[in-house]
């Protein structure tokens, strides 16, 4: 069975291009006064600034609980995230998402993810690949895409979803269920709720998104042989604010 810190690290690699969509808060980073494009209410457009993807200087900070079905045991994480570039990875200009997961108390970095794409459509992005390691490495393992992935989730309607090739999961699926109102200990929001399926690896991910932000606030994760495992934010700050 798969430690939480185990199942959290992979959910990371799962959610490639989830990670990256988002990562900011509504409007320009430099001028929060200036809003971002509106998607459509019926799409899954509302439940990003995929602007912001593309924004240097972007950034979000949530902590987390996380807990296993039937387990006393909890585990609290941070998620630091932060948008630079534009930056050349594997021949394609992209911006870099990186995403560092902090564990335990005092907290001490396990994790860090680099996230490499960018907006090439109203409603698409596009993901050229990851890199990945912990805080002990000197290199990290790099997971570049040929062909890059393009993400086309930002379109999707209630009820459809789309499938998504990457070289870590080569099946996955993701289905956008719409948006609700969730509570988390860090309070009540909006949020849109998304199913990740894959069977390579095996697993079935739900996400609840910052509706506006793109910003991962709750998860829920099953794998086959390990029980369910759930985080919920405790704290959330998107460019350096709580929503």
């Amino acid at each position: 069975m798969m430690s939480m810190t185990a199942r959290r690290l992979a959910a990371l690699a799962a959610a490639a291009s989830l990670a990256a969509c988002g990562g900011g808060g509504v409007g320009d980073p430099a001028n929060p006064e200036t809003p971002s494009e509106p998607g459509s209410a019926s799409t899954a457009a509302v439940c990003y600034d995929a602007q912001l993807g593309d924004s240097p200087g972007s950034s979000f900070r949530v902590a987390f609980r996380s807990f296993s079905e039937g387990d006393s045991e909890t585990l609290d994480y941070v998620d630091v995230g932060s948008v630079a570039g534009p930056v050349d990875f594997n021949g394609h200009q992209a911006y870099e998402t990186t995403v560092t997961t902090f564990f335990g108390t005092p907290e001490a970095v396990t994790g860090v993810y680099r996230y490499y794409g960018r907006r090439t459509g109203t409603a698409e992005r596009t993901d050229y690949g990851l890199t990945y390691g912990t805080d002990a490495d000197t290199v990290f393992t790099t997971l570049p895409e040929e062909p890059p992935v393009v993400d086309t989730t930002y379109a999707l309607e209630p009820g459809q979803s789309v499938a998504l090739h990457y070289s870590h999961t080569p099946n996955l699926r993701v289905t956008f269920k719409g948006i609700e109102q969730i509570t988390v200990p860090a309070g009540t929001y909006q949020a849109c709720r998304l199913q990740l399926d894959s069977t390579t690896p095996d697993y079935s991910n739900t996400h609840w998104l910052l509706v506006g932000t793109g910003v991962l606030i709750k998860e829920v994760q099953t794998s086959p042989g390990d029980a369910d495992w759930t985080a919920e934010a405790t704290a959330i700050e998107v460019n350096g604010r709580r929503p």
